[in-house]
This record gives structure tokens, sequence and C-alpha cells, in this order.
């Protein structure tokens, strides 16, 4: 994840010539299912891998402020989304 992250932004250095001091993490995967029925390794892990992963590659590669969205799925979404507005 790290390498690919580094890459795109070493891409946007070249096309634009400007230094990356910001980054917005939005990153989600979605794996709908009631809490009491969710266990950690089919329907958390799956979820929250590409939210702790991406974060931890942009500390690698941007230098200023990284901004990590979550999602208003815990107040608005579907049934069965919990882990997905962890």
């Amino acid at each position: 994840e790290c390498e690919s992250v580094g890459s795109a932004v070493a891409q946007a250095k070249m096309a634009f010539g400007l230094k990356c001091t910001g980054a917005l993490h939005l990153a989600g995967t979605i794996r709908d299912v009631l809490a009491s029925q969710a266990d950690w390794r089919t329907h958390f892990e799956p979820v929250i891998r590409p939210k702790v992963g991406g974060l931890r590659a942009l500390t690698e590669v941007v230098t200023g402020t990284i901004v990590c969205f979550s999602s208003t799925t815990s107040m608005l979404g579907n049934v069965g989304q919990s882990n997905y507005a962890a």
C-alpha cells in the first residue's frame, strides 16, 4: 500500500510541480452485517484494513496535514453497516 501511495504522490509532484503538504483519506469497504452476527476476521478486519493501512502509508509520504474521514453511516446508513462506520 505504501508504495502505491508514494507512487501516486510522486506522479502528482511531477505532473503539477507541487509539494504534497496535505491529504484527504476517504477509504472504505462495505461488509453489511448486523453487529450481533459479525465476527472480526470476516466482517471488521476487511473494512478496517484499508482505513488503517492507507493512513499508515500516507504518514510516510505526506509532510503536512492528513484529514481522515469516517462515515455518516452510523447515523444515516442502512442496517448492518456498523463495521463500515467504525
